[in-house]
């Protein structure tokens, strides 16, 4: 788990970013256009989730960070939300998969959903129900479909993610 020191490494960490930014600006460009009972995914926290369950607490808190800052730049609205909610839910996500899950489909989707629901809830809770912009039957119409939309495109994600994290290790 210490810094990048070797080829391998340096091209799964490449690969890694060139990933995220090519699903960032899908999620912005494309996915935006193919809304489903009026909302689109919002895939940063099922990045986060896949990439921090396998390359563990630190490095998935440095990777969330960086599709968190990602995102705050591509979306209008509170600089810095996505940079420190997917900072911390790639930190919690990466040490607990370290001590307590298996790295598989099944707990990605599981990770997934939880880090999409933290942002997604926390995000309408503070932004929208709080400050009165929005009502309980708002979060049935917006927030729950969009969790729901992002986690079912896990497969798009899940399986580039598990390929590259794989690049390097000897088996």
């Amino acid at each position: 788990m210490g810094l990048i020191v070797n080829r391998t490494e340096l091209k799964r960490w490449s690969m890694y970013v060139g990933f995220i930014l090519i699903v960032m600006t899908m999620q912005e460009y494309l996915l935006t256009r193919l809304k489903i009972a009026g909302v689109h995914p919002m895939l940063g926290g099922v990045l986060t989730a896949c990439i921090a369950m396998y390359e563990g607490g630190l490095r998935g808190g440095a990777f969330g960070l960086f599709v968190g800052i990602v995102q705050d730049a591509l979306l209008i609205g509170p600089e810095g939300y996505y940079s420190l909610v997917y900072m911390g839910s790639g930190l919690a996500a990466g040490f607990i998969c370290d001590y307590m899950f298996r790295r598989n489909f099944l707990t990605a989707c599981l990770w997934s959903l939880a880090v999409t629901a933290l942002t997604t809830l926390l995000y309408f809770t503070i932004f929208f129900l709080l400050i009165g912009r929005a009502g309980i039957s708002e979060l049935w119409r917006t927030a729950v479909p969009e969790i729901i939309y992002s986690v079912i495109l896990l497969p798009i994600i899940y399986f580039p993610v598990r390929y590259i994290s794989q690049i390097g290790i000897e088996q």
